[in-house]
């Protein structure tokens, strides 16, 4: 029991650990848009910029018509917002707004798009974007108070001179 209870105390003191990892996008988005992804899921983000230093690597800043929907989504992860957001989702390249769905307005503004046609998906944009959530405030401290607690306990068993025969003292 005395071996099990510097490790129960350990245990007892350390804060849980918590991840936050979001999956690579694996959508392909009309020219002038960028996958991007979170905890809301994934989505074709419209791009805007005014010169060709704005875009990534790869890209260039070009004018660009995009069918351009509002979208409706509920935020997800740790500490998320209970409220439903919207944000604005690329659906489609246009030439005019006959060639956009319902629902979506054929928008040209300058846009990140591929510097090559032969870009499908931005390599650069294509990868794991994970976090790691904060802890409790205090939590490390707690592991440095438990690790003290047990090394005065290990000295003091050291200190304590074993009986002789076999049989502790009373």
């Amino acid at each position: 029991m005395r071996r099990i209870l510097p490790l129960l105390l350990v245990l007892a003191a350390t804060a849980p650990a918590q991840a936050d990892v979001i999956m690579s996008p694996t959508m392909a988005c009309p020219t002038g848009s960028i996958t991007s992804t979170s905890h809301s899921g994934e989505w074709c983000a419209p791009t805007t910029c005014e010169r060709p230093a704005d875009c990534r690597e790869g890209f260039t800043c070009e004018r660009a018509s995009v069918c351009i929907a509002e979208e409706t989504y509920q935020p997800g992860g740790l500490g998320a917002s209970p409220e439903p957001q919207t944000r604005e989702v690329a659906v489609a390249a246009c030439g005019s707004q006959a060639d956009c769905p319902a629902n979506s307005v054929c928008r040209e503004a300058r846009r990140c798009v591929p510097a090559s046609v032969i870009t499908v998906l931005d390599p650069a944009n294509i990868g794991c974007d994970c976090t790691v959530a904060a802890t409790r405030r205090g939590a490390g401290s707690a592991v440095w108070i438990s690790l003290a607690l047990m090394l005065s306990l290990c000295i003091r068993r050291r200190r304590i001179p074993p009986a002789r025969g076999g049989h502790r003292a009373s």
